[in-house]
């Protein structure tokens, strides 16, 4: 059978690549961005109208692009955070010998989020992917100052057993006070000139340091407030000392 006889040729144009993704087929349009308008304003009218376009059945629109890779980029930013949230919450284990006094600690961290986002409102900055960097970077930092307060109540308890568990906790309040305060002003200041270098790192800058001073207060107020609630392994201890103390 000649091919001729089944068959008519003609010329004309087709694609010079076929694409699969999946062992699916797969074509790619792509387009730019007028001024004033963004990536997510785009797609997301182009989502809304998406049934003007008939498409026919067996052919899926999947969205790609910036959208895309600004998802993934927050998804890996929040795995890396729970990765460090993890291995600090291991660490603070190891030293403190309590996954009670270790969980005070970790709370100052999601905590502190209401810092970030009422610093950026206030600053008028966006939520954006150099402003969650910035508060990853500040979960690592905020945890000290916690730290430092709370070794100090314990080296307070162990060496004063004999006072109350209030006075031990204002005591030890009191004299890391200062350090703390000083220690996130000079950081708070530090970061005043990238604030406003340009539009790129102004998010950073500000959930910095916006969320280090709201964290401050935290350490002030929460950890104090939740060890003289719940003192775990040392209320037997504080009990015994409070007896003799009567």
């Amino acid at each position: 059978v000649l091919l001729g006889s089944v068959l008519s040729n003609s010329i004309g144009e087709t694609r010079a690549v076929i694409s699969h993704e999946n062992r699916k087929r797969v074509v790619l349009v792509s387009s730019k961005l007028e001024g004033g308008m963004t990536a997510k304003e785009v797609q997301a009218e182009f989502e809304a109208r998406m049934s003007e376009l008939n498409i026919p059945d067996g052919v899926a629109a999947d969205f790609g692009g910036e959208n895309e890779e600004v998802d993934r980029s927050f998804r890996d930013m929040f795995v890396a955070l729970i990765a460090g949230m993890v291995l600090m919450l291991s660490i603070l284990v190891l030293e403190f010998n309590s996954f009670r006094q270790s969980f005070y600690l970790l709370s100052i961290v999601p905590l502190s989020l209401i810092g970030v986002l009422g610093g950026l409102a206030i600053a008028g900055q966006p939520l954006s992917f150099p402003s969650m960097l910035g508060f990853i970077a500040l979960s690592g930092v905020i945890i000290n100052h916690a730290i430092i307060l709370l070794d100090s109540i314990i080296h307070r308890l162990e060496n004063d057993s004999g006072r109350p568990l209030r006075e031990i906790i204002l005591d030890a309040s009191v004299i890391r006070l200062r350090p703390i305060f000083l220690t996130t002003i000079t950081t708070v200041v530090g970061m005043v000139p990238l604030a406003f270098v340009n539009a790129l790192w102004g998010p950073l800058a500000f959930a910095i340091m916006f969320g280090l001073s709201f964290a401050m207060l935290l350490t002030l107020v929460l950890i104090p407030v939740l060890f003289f609630r719940h003192p775990g392994k040392y209320a037997k201890a504080i009990s015994i000392s409070e007896g003799a103390h009567d």
